[in-house]
């Protein structure tokens, strides 16, 4: 009995066709990474999560850590999905700083490709993470004020290169109409370049505030064409086309942190 039972088993596996094997069977989906050993760069060990989360309280030092999020999808165009994975972590004090880290396959267990940095709640903390195209679309939260009054949403995406994170410009900024002002802040090497929609009729601002001549910017209109140089710093002028406009900030040395103030006005009737 045993022995045709087994008989059975043998001859429907080899009937089966692979290609009905399912994607969470043979890929990075079988992998539980709610209850898995990760590497977060808040502290400088490992953290085993438990359904999704990790607490612990020694010595008055206090460690959460949590898995929120798991996105599946290829991004290197082999066919074969990678999982994101997005964490917090909270080591006791009020912040609590989010990543999101891609992981791969390799020798049939999960590799860690690469690291995508969030931050702390509104300043620069993860909103949402997603897989489309072979992108990964990252969504932080922004402010230059308070760490839980986000201003604006700053979304990035990247693509993976020969096991590296490539960042595909522009980033795209979405903020309330009703918010006149927000703060553009990172450092660069090279360059970054942000992309925002505004309305024919509205008046634009954009104003250099890191002191250092670090950096110098451009703003090019929905038509590609460069829209005047800025005066010290400072470039502004009533808007003549509805689109996407970008604001192109490049390096002026080795490594450059800017802050850029945009103000964008009501458009006139």
């Amino acid at each position: 009995m045993i022995r045709a039972i087994t008989l059975v088993a043998l001859v429907v596996s080899i009937l089966v066709p692979a290609d009905l094997v399912t994607a969470e069977e043979r890929g990075i989906r079988r992998v539980d990474f709610r209850n898995y050993t990760y590497r977060p760069t808040c502290v400088r060990h490992t953290v085993r999560v438990s359904n999704g989360e990790h607490v612990t309280d020694r010595a008055g030092r206090r460690l959460w850590f949590a898995v929120t999020t798991i996105s599946y999808g290829d991004l290197t165009a082999d066919g074969v999905e990678e999982a994101v994975v997005v964490t917090q972590c909270s080591t006791g004090g009020s912040g609590t700083f989010s990543e999101a880290t891609i992981y791969g396959l390799g020798k049939n267990r999960p590799v860690e490709i690469a690291k995508i940095r969030g931050g702390d709640r509104s300043y620069g903390g993860i909103h949402e993470v997603r897989i489309a195209d072979g992108l990964v679309e990252v969504t932080r939260n922004r402010s230059s004020t308070c760490a839980i009054c986000t201003e604006y949403l700053e979304m990035s995406k990247f693509r993976v290169a020969r096991g590296r994170l490539v960042e595909v410009f522009p980033r795209r900024i979405e903020k309330e109409a009703s918010r006149e002002r927000i703060v553009l802040g990172d450092v660069t090497s090279d360059r970054i370049e942000y992309s925002l929609h505004a309305e024919a009729g509205q008046m634009m601002a954009v104003r250099l505030l890191t002191l250092s001549a670090d950096a110098a910017f451009k703003v090019v209109g929905p038509s590609g064409n460069q829209l005047g140089d800025p005066q010290e710093g400072h470039w502004a002028r009533r808007l003549a086309e509805t689109g996407d406009y970008r604001i192109v900030v490049r390096a002026l040395k080795k490594s450059a942190r800017y802050e850029l103030e945009v103000r964008l006005s009501t458009a006139e009737r």
